[in-house]
């Protein structure tokens, strides 16, 4: 009897677990799909949103979803929204991984 509730416990803790680590997994998990689209960002307003959308992306996943940047180095992807807005990504050093943006708004 010892033995078969001691193996329901610990089938309950393992089920646990593998909720628990699905349940972060989806929370976590990064996909472009959920990134804006270039007219969505020109709308933003609050560009520390707009950075929880972007950073830790890399430089070609931001590339499958908004096209060739306009201007582009090693270190930062520029791409002209509209007449007067663009978005500026900055990445890590020596790594393709977006870390901070911003939009930049000319009058």
């Amino acid at each position: 009897m010892k033995t078969y509730k001691r193996r329901m416990i610990l089938f309950a803790v393992a089920i646990i677990v593998v909720v628990g680590l699905f349940v972060w997994g989806k929370n976590n998990h990064k996909n472009i799909d959920s990134l804006p689209s270039l007219e969505q960002v020109a709308q933003m307003t609050d560009e520390a949103e707009l950075n929880s959308y972007i950073t830790h992306f890399t430089k070609p996943e931001l590339k499958v979803v908004w096209g060739e940047p306009d201007e582009s180095s090693t270190m930062e992807d520029i791409w002209y929204i509209n007449d007067n807005t663009k978005l500026v990504v900055n990445y890590h050093n020596n790594d393709d991984k977006a870390v901070v943006c911003s939009i930049v708004r000319t009058e």
